[in-house]
């Protein structure tokens, strides 16, 4: 089964049905994935850390099928946006916590916090009609970006057993710049210049002949121009770290997807290895 990292873009536009686009992405990639009879989709959101990771060496996985809605009030009536979809099983949430302890030596604790946004709103329109097993993997928070890409390599014989995998941050992040100049943008207003120059040196980057993982990776990828234009904060970039991590010892082929842009400054572009 593919791997994939994906942008999940703002609550607002995608509840509304604005980003047309990428909704009839998702979509298409929700039937795929039935057709193709997944087991399950493991998701990592870059909106669930464990900030406290470096003391207690947890990872946790969520178990509960409910969301919780950790954004503003966009737009009156959005907390009742409900999304169903069954609980995990047993055998899929045991499987991937020993797939987890094995490759990081850690503990795995199990969690009922809920589905964050960047996991529900594509499942949203993946599977509306909420009949796919999901499973929530919560994210260590560290600088050690070696650890980040060991884990995508642990849970790379997952996709072997039929599950999909799929990172849920973004190519590009600047939400001050986006809220700044979303009054005067529209949804699929063209994208801002920085955005697009460190997108394309990006996707060069990820698709070079001697793959980079970790620190390597990450340092070139700082070491591009605009990075830190793109990234102010590091939580929606390190999914990819995760996601070259799950796609390198395979050498599965990386292909871009859904390029496309919401309001200038957020690519809702998805990375696809295979």
């Amino acid at each position: 089964m593919h791997c994939y990292f994906l942008g999940h873009g703002g609550p607002g536009s995608l509840l509304k049905g604005e980003d047309k686009e990428t909704i009839k992405y998702w979509s298409n990639l929700g039937r795929s994935m039935q057709n193709d009879k997944v087991k399950g989709v493991i998701f990592l959101s870059a909106h669930w850390y464990n900030f406290n990771y470096q003391a207690n060496k947890t990872i946790h996985i969520n178990v509960a099928n409910k969301i919780i809605h950790d954004f503003g009030e966009f737009f009156k009536g959005i907390y009742d946006i409900k999304y169903s979809f069954p609980k995990p099983s047993l055998e899929s949430v045991d499987l991937l916590a020993k797939t987890i302890e094995m490759g990081l030596g850690v503990s795995v604790q199990k969690s009922e916090r809920g589905l964050d946004h960047g996991v529900w709103i594509p499942c949203k329109y993946m599977f509306p009609d909420g009949n796919m097993q999901i499973l929530q993997i919560q994210i260590p928070e560290t600088k050690d970006f070696d650890l980040l890409t060991k884990l995508g390599q642990s849970l790379e014989p997952l996709l072997n057993d039929n599950y999909a995998l799929v990172c849920s941050g973004s190519v590009t992040h600047n939400l001050s710049k986006a809220f700044k100049d979303m009054g005067h943008l529209k949804v699929d207003s063209p994208p801002a210049p920085y955005a697009m120059k460190f997108k394309d040196e990006l996707f060069e980057l990820l698709t070079k002949s001697v793959r980079l993982n970790g620190k390597k990776f990450m340092d070139a990828a700082m070491g591009i121009e605009t990075f830190f234009e793109a990234h102010p904060t590091l939580d929606h970039f390190l999914p990819l770290l995760i996601f070259n991590g799950a796609s390198s010892q395979s050498h599965g082929v990386i292909h871009k997807e859904n390029d496309v842009w919401s309001f200038s400054h957020l690519s809702m572009c998805c990375f696809k290895s295979q």
